[in-house]
């Protein structure tokens, strides 16, 4: 008996959660088409690249968790008033974004993409000139990191490589688009060709 009401609660509960999303749907349209946007993305990115649904999966919750720990990292950045810590909280934003670039670059959605590829933008404009006002560089130069170096390097240095790193990934998504222009025009020029032409071009009977 308690087997038969634990399975329709189960049910009922899953009327809860349907409930619920149709609610959001209602109030929140645009996120609903978002969210419908991506699911499409990562179901194409799927079939296209050959990638299990399980593994995408898999990939997105860690990426999730890495996103997570870098908005931890500048909630505290944003709470400190102190330009050393400060300077400390946004190398290991930059590392840590680095390699979440590096790694799963493929996995990000077209919204974040085109976000960095802004971000990028801006990082060639300015050349990586990185101002603290001259009291803080002063105070970040004679500050040594762990590796010996002196911070406001380190700190330059890891902004560098996160703009680096979004350009080369940038870059290789236009390469691959190329690719795949040129893939495509060649099947479609395959199957223009009639078995006749191939013949004549071969000098087969």
């Amino acid at each position: 008996m308690t087997i038969t009401i634990t399975a329709s609660l189960n049910e009922l509960e899953k009327i809860e959660q349907t409930k619920e999303y149709l609610e959001n749907c209602l109030t929140q349209q645009g996120q609903a088409k978002e969210t419908l946007e991506l699911i499409e993305f990562y179901k194409n990115l799927s079939e296209t690249e050959g990638i299990p649904l399980k593994t995408i999966i898999e990939r997105l919750t860690c990426i999730g968790k890495k996103a997570s720990d870098i908005k931890s990292l500048i909630d505290k950045c944003k709470l400190s008033s102190k330009s050393v810590e400060q300077a400390k909280y946004l190398i290991d934003i930059y590392n840590a974004f680095t390699d979440l670039v590096k790694s799963d670059w493929d996995y990000f959605p077209p919204t974040a993409i085109e976000a960095l590829k802004d971000l990028q933008k801006d990082t060639e404009k300015s050349k990586y000139e990185l101002t603290w006002g001259l009291r803080n560089s002063i105070l970040l130069l004679f500050k040594r990191s762990s590796n010996g170096e002196n911070l406001l390097s380190v700190y330059k240095k890891a902004a560098m490589n996160l703009g680096y790193a979004i350009s080369e990934a940038v870059e290789r998504d236009r390469e691959d688009a190329i690719d795949l222009e040129v893939a495509r025009a060649a099947e479609k020029e395959t199957d223009t060709i009639s078995w006749d032409e191939i013949k004549r071009e071969l000098n087969l009977p």
